[in-house]
Protein backbone atom coordinates (compact mmCIF):
# COMPACT_ATOMS: atom_id res chain seq x y z
CA UNK A 1 0.00 0.00 0.00
CA UNK A 2 1.30 3.42 -0.94
CA UNK A 3 0.84 5.70 2.07
CA UNK A 4 2.19 8.67 0.12
CA UNK A 5 -0.94 9.10 -2.01
CA UNK A 6 -1.82 12.70 -2.56
CA UNK A 7 -4.92 13.41 -0.41
CA UNK A 8 -6.97 16.56 -0.93
CA UNK A 9 -10.04 17.73 0.94
CA UNK A 10 -13.22 17.66 -1.09
CA UNK A 11 -13.51 21.45 -0.76
CA UNK A 12 -10.00 21.94 -2.18
CA UNK A 13 -10.69 19.42 -4.94
CA UNK A 14 -13.98 21.19 -5.74
CA UNK A 15 -12.16 24.54 -6.03
CA UNK A 16 -9.61 22.94 -8.36
CA UNK A 17 -12.34 21.40 -10.52
CA UNK A 18 -14.24 24.68 -10.62
CA UNK A 19 -11.15 26.59 -11.78
CA UNK A 20 -10.17 23.86 -14.28
CA UNK A 21 -13.46 22.90 -15.90
CA UNK A 22 -16.16 24.92 -14.20
CA UNK A 23 -17.62 22.00 -12.24
CA UNK A 24 -19.76 23.10 -9.30
CA UNK A 25 -19.14 22.14 -5.69
CA UNK A 26 -22.41 20.18 -5.37
CA UNK A 27 -21.49 18.02 -8.37
CA UNK A 28 -18.04 17.30 -6.92
CA UNK A 29 -19.53 16.25 -3.56
CA UNK A 30 -22.00 14.00 -5.37
CA UNK A 31 -19.23 12.47 -7.48
CA UNK A 32 -17.03 11.82 -4.42
CA UNK A 33 -19.79 9.68 -2.89
CA UNK A 34 -20.22 7.53 -6.01
CA UNK A 35 -19.13 3.90 -5.62
CA UNK A 36 -15.64 3.44 -6.98
CA UNK A 37 -14.65 7.11 -6.90
CA UNK A 38 -11.14 7.41 -5.42
CA UNK A 39 -11.99 8.88 -2.04
CA UNK A 40 -11.62 7.87 1.57
CA UNK A 41 -13.47 8.93 4.67
CA UNK A 42 -11.69 9.76 7.90
CA UNK A 43 -13.55 11.04 10.94
CA UNK A 44 -16.65 11.94 8.95
CA UNK A 45 -14.74 13.88 6.27
CA UNK A 46 -14.11 12.75 2.71
CA UNK A 47 -10.73 13.14 1.04
CA UNK A 48 -9.96 12.66 -2.64
CA UNK A 49 -7.09 10.38 -3.68
CA UNK A 50 -5.86 12.83 -6.29
CA UNK A 51 -3.32 10.41 -7.76
CA UNK A 52 -6.17 8.05 -8.70
CA UNK A 53 -8.67 10.51 -10.23
CA UNK A 54 -7.33 10.28 -13.80
CA UNK A 55 -7.44 6.49 -13.63
CA UNK A 56 -11.07 6.65 -12.42
CA UNK A 57 -12.00 9.05 -15.22
CA UNK A 58 -10.42 6.74 -17.77
CA UNK A 59 -12.44 3.80 -16.41
CA UNK A 60 -15.63 5.85 -16.60
CA UNK A 61 -15.02 6.80 -20.22
CA UNK A 62 -14.54 3.15 -21.21
CA UNK A 63 -17.51 1.97 -19.15
CA UNK A 64 -19.82 4.40 -20.92
CA UNK A 65 -18.47 3.48 -24.34
CA UNK A 66 -16.58 6.71 -24.98
CA UNK A 67 -12.91 7.49 -25.22
CA UNK A 68 -11.48 10.60 -23.56
CA UNK A 69 -8.76 10.68 -26.21
CA UNK A 70 -11.05 10.85 -29.25
CA UNK A 71 -11.24 14.16 -31.09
Amino acid sequence: MDINMNLMTVQDFAELMNKSIGMGTAKVYSMVKEPGFPSVRFGGRYYVLVDKVNEWLEQQSHRKGTDCHEE
